[in-house]
């Protein structure tokens, strides 16, 4: 998901806390046509509406770039970009039964750091091995987590079970209670997961 469909779909998260549009535009210093057009997607929200927007809600500077997994906004405090520096908290490798299998330290006390200018305040990386990703990921490469960002299908994602096996694959979809979770390699077949059996994902 980019940053206009995030800001986009922040700008609809804050019009539900009003019961009236032209109550936000005002508070907002926006135009009611304007934001009619920034609300049904054929203007997109630029830089200087989205800092207007954070300054009118008095939200930490960034919010409206992060999509915020359903949580409470008010839960969030200050967004802090990791000026480029992420944790890598472990090494994924792929096992014998094409599952990822991390080693796992507390965030910042692992392998060091990889530069990447997330603006997740618990984003973090791991070191990959093994071919199922194979080409978009090779091995030795790293992988950014973002636990803070929702996932759609398509997306690359971090996935952890409730029996401790970890995995980095590409989310094909969720329903009816499962996830399934795909490869790029195509020796590599699509694995089912209960959704109750899943600990975190991204």
């Amino acid at each position: 998901m980019g940053i206009r469909e995030i800001r986009h779909a922040n700008l609809l998260r804050l019009l539900a806390e009003h019961d009236q549009d032209i109550d936000f535009a005002e508070a907002c210093g926006l135009v009611p046509g304007h934001l009619s057009q920034l609300k049904n997607g054929t203007r997109n929200v630029g830089n200087d509406v989205a800092r207007r927007i954070e300054q009118k809600k008095r939200l930490p500077e960034g919010w409206m770039d992060v999509l915020h997994a359903g949580e409470d906004r008010a839960a969030y405090g200050p967004l802090h970009p990791r000026s480029g520096r992420v944790p890598v908290v472990g090494t994924a490798q792929l096992g014998d039964d094409r599952y990822w299998l991390e080693l796992e330290f507390p965030a910042g006390s692992g392998d060091g750091f990889v530069e990447y200018p997330s603006r997740d305040p618990n984003s973090y990386a791991v070191r990959c091995k093994g071919d199922s990703m194979r080409p978009r990921i090779k091995p030795g490469e790293f992988v950014i987590a973002e636990p803070n960002h929702v996932v759609a299908p398509g997306d690359e994602v971090v996935v952890k079970d409730k029996r401790g096996r970890v995995m980095v694959k590409v989310l094909n979809f969720q329903r009816n209670g499962t996830v399934e979770l795909g490869s790029i390699n195509e020796n590599h077949g699509p694995i089912t997961i209960e959704l109750a059996a899943v600990e975190y994902m991204p």
